[in-house]
C-alpha cells in the first residue's frame, strides 16, 4: 500500500515544517 505511506509521509513532512517554521 503505497498510497497510504505517502499520505502519512506528507502529514508528517507537514507537521515537521510547521513545527521548523515556528521558532524555539
Amino acid at each position: 500500500m503505497p498510497q497510504e505511506s505517502k499520505a502519512r509521509r506528507a502529514q508528517r513532512t507537514r507537521q515537521m515544517k510547521q513545527k521548523a517554521r515556528q521558532p524555539v
